[in-house]
């Protein structure tokens, strides 16, 4: 089932074309040699193609209310998960809209089997007890539920191989330092990293938020800043990163680093999937020539969403 939608598209520069042709089609009329019948043509046919006014008839699924599920696995973090509804097409988003459910529950299995229902922290946010750690090697998925909606189901989910750091150090170059961090691809397969770096001012609040807040931006993971292994697929691969070092409280008064926290990522092939849709539409959406919709990936069966898994590994660094 499709519906079809009718609106009418203005081009905001048609009116100024028409009127800046008609104005030159009056000067190259006064002064008509063989040079402006040519021009002549171009504007007459700019006048009649300029059309102020198209209609645009476009086809997308019959709407349905759904569930929108965005779930996460980690050694780390345990599961996080949130559940909202889904917002018809053409719905202006804002802070008013309305997309929290009611009664919503959320169910981990494991192999199979069922685990334990998540903790509801706030409305619409769940967590796993503290004592989940996810395993390596074991089928995770989740069932969320909530009034008036159908059951939805994830895709099963396993975490991904874990990298960690082969070496790591900071030079001095210049008035910089860079730090330069190695680390290995541990298999063949086709796999997806992240990084992210904190950095230590013995104990100075101020310091680590001024020099770690521009790392830490995004909540989850910047689709931009995802490592592809492509280029070293199976081997060793090192980057190297700028750091501040040195912080200036004022013209006299300095703190020094004294460690850096290095964290690698290993992002599941669903994650990234979802992570590009979402790159993907927020370059599309303000597009006015973009031809087709953007879909963001979902592995939510009768819902939308997401569940993807991640593992992290970190090194603390000492800055001598």
């Amino acid at each position: 089932m499709h519906e079809k939608i009718r609106f009418i598209y203005t081009f905001p520069m048609a009116k100024y074309i028409k009127s800046l042709s008609f104005q030159l089609f009056q000067q190259s009329i006064m002064v008509l040699n063989s040079k402006n019948i040519g021009l002549l043509i171009s504007l007459l046919f700019i006048v009649y193609s300029c059309d102020t006014e198209t209609l645009i008839e476009f086809e997308y699924p019959v709407y349905e209310n759904k569930l929108v599920v965005q779930g996460f696995i980690s050694n780390k973090e345990g599961a996080i998960v949130t559940v909202n509804k889904s917002l018809p097409p053409l719905t202006h988003f804002s802070d008013s809209v309305d997309i929290a459910v009611k009664g919503a529950s959320v169910q981990l299995y494991a192999d199979n089997k069922p685990a334990f229902f998540l903790n509801e922290i706030e409305q619409g946010k769940f967590l796993s007890p503290d004592t989940f750690i996810p395993k390596l090697n074991i089928a995770y998925y989740i069932e969320a539920s909530a009034l008036g909606y159908d059951l939805v189901k994830s895709s099963i989910q396993y975490l991904p191989s874990p990298v960690s750091v082969d070496s790591a150090f900071v030079f001095e170059e210049g008035f910089f330092h860079i730090l330069k961090i190695k680390y290995c691809d541990p298999d063949l397969n086709k796999n997806f990293y992240y990084y992210r770096r904190h950095i230590f001012y013995n104990g100075d609040k101020e310091a680590e938020e001024y020099f770690n807040s521009s790392n830490n931006y995004y909540p989850l993971f910047h689709p931009a800043n995802v490592i592809y292994d492509e280029a070293f697929n199976g081997n060793c691969y090192s980057f190297q990163d700028q750091v501040y070092i040195t912080y200036w409280k004022n013209d006299n008064f300095s703190i020094k680093a004294d460690s850096v926290m290095i964290k690698l990522y290993s992002l599941s092939h669903d994650l990234v999937a979802y992570l590009e849709s979402l790159d993907e539409f927020e370059f599309a959406k303000d597009d006015m020539w973009q031809e087709n919709p953007i879909f963001i990936y979902t592995n939510i069966n009768d819902g939308y969403g997401i569940l993807g898994t991640y593992y992290e590994s970190d090194v603390v660094l000492k800055i001598k």
